[in-house]
């Protein structure tokens, strides 16, 4: 059982390591995601309005 143990440590460590990175991806995620759909509701506003 110890080995186990001392083998999840660094696992640990590198997920604190890579917790910042992942934080920053998901919310660059998040962003690029909400800015597409405001980019496609402006046109399909835009292209409404061109009809009318």
């Amino acid at each position: 059982t110890g080995a186990p143990a001392a083998a999840r440590v660094p696992d640990r460590a590198s997920g604190r390591a890579s917790g910042p990175l992942a934080r920053t991806g998901a919310s660059l995620n998040a962003g690029s995601l909400a800015l597409s759909l405001l980019a496609v509701g402006g046109y399909l506003i835009l292209r409404r309005q061109l009809q009318a």
